[in-house]
């Protein structure tokens, strides 16, 4: 559903911006620089967060603002930094995609049953014994 128009304010409870609502208003709402992202604290090394924080210190500011926002008071033809951001959402496997699915599954189970099996009726090789039947 449409959220209606006008401010917003979202607090994010997980600072990486790597899993949760966060990330979609993010991507959402980051290409409009009317929009201001907050950060609280430097959040963990290798994330969209600290991504996104270094892409804002790269990017040009004027000398009066660099504690602001990287788009407060800039000319409107400045840019925030471009940060590339990859979206993967589960959806449920359906019809012959499931089926499939349920079938590899199965034969991996069965193989790992079976390596089971085979690994419990062998006999160690240090009595001169091989597995049973052999």
């Amino acid at each position: 559903a449409a959220l209606p128009a006008g401010p917003k304010v979202v607090l994010a409870s997980m600072q990486s911006l790597e899993v949760g609502p966060a990330r979609e208003l993010f991507t959402t709402w980051a290409s409009n620089p009317k929009n201001l992202l907050l950060f609280t604290d430097m959040g963990q090394p290798d994330t969209l967060a600290r991504l996104v924080m270094a892409a804002a210190a790269a990017a040009p500011q004027a000398p009066d603002v660099r504690r602001l926002h990287p788009n407060a008071l800039q000319p409107s033809h400045t840019h925030a930094p471009f940060v590339p951001v990859t979206m993967r959402q589960r959806v449920a496997l359906v019809g012959e995609e499931l089926a499939v699915h349920q079938q590899v599954q199965a034969a991996e189970q069965a193989e790992a049953a079976a390596a089971r099996v085979a690994a419990s009726v062998a006999v160690p090789s240090s009595m001169g014994w091989s597995a049973a039947g052999s």
